[in-house]
């Protein structure tokens, strides 16, 4: 992808406002992602799921701390560039998944430690809805990590 692409998707079920203006958005907005997933809880050992992953900026980190991660987007154009960077830096331990963030319980096998979602949750059209699913494919204790932007009034 060229670095001022517009990285956006016309498939049907994509989160509107969610899309990335150009390849360096991410890195304005969250330029440790690292240190984010920290405070938010993910830890060593967990088994975690990147919803909504986009192009991988949260994934990469997520499968260097996590024991697994998988990466679950609409668009398999979004998990070729996360798979390519991870691949980047050799790292094993993630599965992608194209999909609906609803199906979660379809992709999950297994409850799973942490589910991380940057930068989509606003754009769900029904929140509780995807709560509550993303709570039935978490272990008991498990965290649903939300980091997202709200318009500020002007």
């Amino acid at each position: 992808m060229h670095e001022d692409q517009i990285m956006s998707s016309d498939l049907p079920g994509f989160f509107q406002g969610t899309e990335m203006p150009d390849a360096t958005w991410w890195q304005a907005l969250f330029p440790n992602p690292a240190q984010i997933l920290t405070l938010v809880g993910l830890a060593p050992g967990m088994d975690a799921v990147d919803l909504c992953s986009g192009d991988g900026w949260f994934t990469l980190p997520m499968a260097k701390i996590a024991r697994h991660v998988m990466a679950v987007d609409i668009d398999a154009k979004m998990l070729a560039h996360a798979s390519t960077r991870l691949t980047r830096d050799r790292i094993t331990n993630c599965d992608y998944q194209v999909g609906d963030a609803y199906g979660l319980a379809e992709y999950v096998p297994r409850p799973v430690d942490f589910v991380f979602m940057a930068n989509s949750f606003h754009g769900v059209p029904d929140r509780e809805r995807l709560a509550r699913i993303v709570g039935e494919a978490l272990k008991p204790g498990g965290r649903f990590a939300i980091v997202n932007w709200h318009q500020l009034p002007r």
